[in-house]
């Protein structure tokens, strides 16, 4: 009877793992939820087109982040509806940390534009670093006989609505900074949206507008043979490539500053700990010195900050934005 017993306990084990053992190859998911983060691709959502600066910051601190995690990371450009689309995808993605989204100011500009269609860059996500600033630049064609800022206000003053001026789009960050400005200088100049960098470079360089606000990475080359000449970047600091170019704010507007900047965000929910992982080597990658001066090339400046010090400054934007926008006069889209 003893033997017996002990024969069914055993045949009771086997079965016991078997029967484990086929789930577990049932389930291979469950296998792979439970194993160390990460352990599968991770997908970073670009909210613009192939081959702009937030396309190559993502791919150059992708490889890095590969490299760094062993898992691929796998590039996915979705651009449309200044970036909201891209902000969509991401928000409604699962919280743990295989979907990102490189995202610039426009982030935070977008609910000023569009209200509640606008995703809100503080509730649907989890900020993990701000990646890189790039300056804004006036810029002028020579033609134009101004040599400084104060020439340019002085010739808006002039010339009230007559002075053009060239921007990425209605409602972009360069738009912004231009429509702050020129509140603060009291002057009227005649705004003429771009759909893409390209187009508006190549009428600033024939003289078709003579003024524009644009990130600096677009004309950086045209400034050095002196095709075009820059007034003033909208940082708080002087740009190292350009020493020589002062600051709106040292051109007699203290305190004006406004940041174009690109950064990673994950959807709201993912866990501190992936949170922090991911900050440490994007923050990693942004210190070596090949990342670093790839991202110096276009005209931009490495940052990496914290989550909280990029969350704070998200926040900060939000609440600045309205105001700039109704002394634009845009209405809503």
């Amino acid at each position: 009877m003893r033997r017996a017993r002990t024969s069914i306990g055993r045949l009771s084990g086997i079965a016991m793992a078997a029967t484990a053992l086929l789930m577990a190859h049932a389930d291979p998911a469950r296998g792979a939820q439970d194993a160390p983060y990460p352990n599968r691709a991770i997908r970073v959502v670009v909210a613009f087109s192939p081959g702009g600066t937030s396309d190559t910051l993502a791919r150059v601190l992708g490889e890095q982040l590969e490299a760094a995690l062993g898992q691929p990371v796998i590039v996915e450009n979705r651009p449309g509806a200044s970036g909201n689309i891209a902000s969509e995808m991401v928000a409604r993605a699962a919280p743990d940390g295989y979907t990102l989204l490189l995202g610039s100011t426009g982030i935070t500009i977008l609910p000023s534009l569009l209200g509640e269609r606008a995703v809100d860059p503080v509730h649907a996500f989890t900020a993990i670093t701000k990646l890189a600033t790039q300056p804004i630049l006036i810029a002028t064609n020579p033609a134009l006989p101004v040599a400084t800022l104060a020439d340019l206000v002085a010739l808006a003053r002039k010339e009230p609505g007559h002075v053009a001026y060239a921007s990425a789009g209605i409602g972009t960050t360069d738009h912004l900074a231009a429509a702050l400005l020129w509140t603060r200088a009291r002057v009227d100049l005649l705004h003429v949206p771009y759909a893409n960098n390209g187009a508006e470079v190549k009428d600033l360089l024939h003289g078709d507008v003579s003024v524009a606000f644009i990130t600096l990475g677009a004309v950086r080359p045209f400034l050095r043979t002196g095709q075009l000449r820059g007034l003033a970047v909208t940082t708080l600091r002087r740009v190292a490539a350009f020493p020589d170019i002062p600051t709106v704010a040292e051109s007699g507007f203290a305190g004006y500053e406004v940041n174009s900047w690109y950064g990673v965000l994950a959807p709201a929910g993912t866990p501190p700990a992936i949170v922090e992982r991911l900050n440490h080597e994007f923050v990693r990658a942004l210190q070596l010195p090949e990342v670093r001066e790839k991202i110096v090339g276009l005209g931009a400046e490495p940052a990496g900050t914290s989550p909280a010090q990029f969350a704070d400054e998200i926040s900060s934007l939000l609440k600045q934005w309205p105001g700039i926008v109704e002394s634009a006069g845009i209405a809503r889209q």
